[in-house]
């Protein structure tokens, strides 16, 4: 029996009933049976994974639209809700609302900022947004102690990342527009290590970070930091929300380069950027105009008189064109073109121009009850005239002028220098050189700036050049 059992390939009871003999007989009796149910069973469980998988992904993807939905919900909520704020605080301004006929729009955005300080204290998020929206507009106004207050507001509920950020970023940049440099650049000390990422707050956290050591003097500081930031952000180039702040950064640091007198170099950097505005990547019109006036300032500095006066005017058409006569981006369109007509010695045109810019800036002084832009109008008118020989009107327009800045700037700041030392100079041209040695000096002592800077402004050289020729006038006598 065992070896006809052996023959036909079943168990031999010799060898005992153990399982695993057994079942390897009847998979060898029946091993095309077996292979084709061991395919369907293994086609089954790998239908029931897939299934499950599928049915994972499913929920996942549910869950994502759901959060995404969520998410579009709570910003539609939050956009509406600022609209209203706003349409609110511009209904005040009617002639029948509580502010009354006369009101400008920094009386609209102080009314704003005020009720925001009572309201919203069970939405947060909601009451970051809008504050930083109002510092935003603020500065455009170039309310900047008010941007700021708004901006540190914002920063003090700030919780997630990118409002902290984004509040110290928007600080900064007040800071840095009340000539506060030291503290902007404390602001972006502290902050800077949250500033990890890589979205459109922290590429303007360094943005500020170079324009503060720029304007605080520091120009090989701000070199330096235009560049890493732009090697840091580079795999980051085609982010939409990151290329505007890169490209800013690209124009400061062609303006410094121009500083160096590398022109080819900064020309390169804005041909660069105009690149990516022709092939529709950058939509800034803000950022045309500086591009035009950048290139305009590097032309005229490099002695290319007629170029950089093309520049300057087709910025100031694109201006007229964009944002209306009484803008301050109009404003410092047409303080471009006056300055490389100063350049180049086309003093009447550049009177003329100067005149404009005065008259366009009381206009918008009315509307925002800031005269900053003003007092320097009439700075340029009196440099003009200065040129052109009307030395009783440049002396009315000095005069005004220094009284009126004063009280804006430092009595150490730049600004301050480059107006004492233009009226220094005038006075230099009308031969009174008691009046001008007094001027100059006072400038030089005055200033909060290294001697090795001094020496290296337009302003510094002049003033130093009209002192040793004052020393060589007052010799001969």
């Amino acid at each position: 029996a065992d070896l006809q059992a052996f023959l036909d390939g079943r168990p031999v009871q010799a060898r005992g009933g153990h399982g695993w003999y057994r079942a390897r007989k009847f998979i060898a009796r029946h091993r095309w049976a077996v292979t084709a149910a061991g395919l369907t069973a293994l086609a089954l469980i790998g239908s029931s994974v897939l299934t499950y998988l599928q049915s994972r992904e499913a929920q996942s993807q549910r869950d994502t639209a759901q959060l995404a939905l969520t998410d579009a919900e709570q910003q539609r909520d939050r956009a509406q809700r600022v609209t209203q704020f706003l349409i609110d605080a511009f209904a005040a301004a009617n002639p029948g609302g509580e502010l009354g006929k006369d009101v400008t729009a920094r009386d609209i955005l102080d009314r704003g900022a005020k009720e925001l300080d009572n309201e919203l204290h069970d939405q947060p998020e909601l009451k970051i947004q809008m504050l930083l929206t109002i510092a935003r507009a603020q500065m455009a106004l170039s309310l900047h102690t008010e941007a700021r207050m708004s901006s540190e507001k914002a920063l003090k509920i700030a919780h997630s990342r990118e409002e902290i950020v984004m509040a110290a970023a928007l600080s900064a940049q007040a800071y840095l527009n009340l000539a506060q440099f030291d503290t902007g650049l404390g602001y972006i000390a502290e902050y800077e290590s949250v500033a990890n990422g890589v979205t459109a707050a922290d590429v303007l956290l360094e943005r500020m970070r170079v324009d503060l050591l720029l304007f605080s003097g520091d120009r090989e500081g701000a070199l330096a930091a235009a560049e890493l930031t732009l090697r840091r952000f580079h795999p980051h180039k085609d982010n939409e929300l990151v290329i505007p702040h890169l490209a800013w950064i690209g124009l400061r640091r062609s303006f410094l380069l121009t500083r160096k007198q590398q022109f080819n170099e900064a020309l390169a950097g804005f041909d660069a950027i105009q690149q990516l505005v022709s092939k529709g990547v950058l939509r800034d019109k803000e950022l045309e105009v500086r591009l035009l006036r950048g290139r305009s300032i590097t032309l005229s500095v490099s002695g290319n008189h007629e170029e950089a006066i093309d520049f300057a005017r087709r910025a100031l058409a694109l201006t007229y064109e964009t944002y209306g006569k009484t803008s301050s981006i109009t404003i410092g369109a047409i303080s471009s073109l006056f300055n490389a007509l100063m350049r180049s010695e086309n003093y009447n045109e550049a009177y003329t121009v100067a005149k404009e810019m005065l008259e366009l800036s009381l206009e918008l002084s009315k509307l925002t009850g800031v005269e900053e832009e003003a007092y320097s109008a009439m700075f340029n008118v009196a440099n003009a005239a200065s040129m052109l020989g009307r030395h009783e009107e440049a002396d009315v327009a000095y005069e005004q002028a220094i009284e009126l800045i004063s009280g804006l700037y430092d009595t150490g700041s730049r600004n301050m220098f480059v107006y004492r030392v233009s009226r220094g100079m005038h006075w230099m041209r009308t031969k009174r050189y008691e009046e001008a040695r007094e001027q100059l000096e006072s400038a030089l002592a005055l200033v909060a700036i290294p001697e090795s800077e001094i020496r290296d402004m337009q302003s510094g050289k002049e003033a130093l050049a009209a002192l040793g020729e004052i020393r060589n006038i007052e010799d001969l006598k």
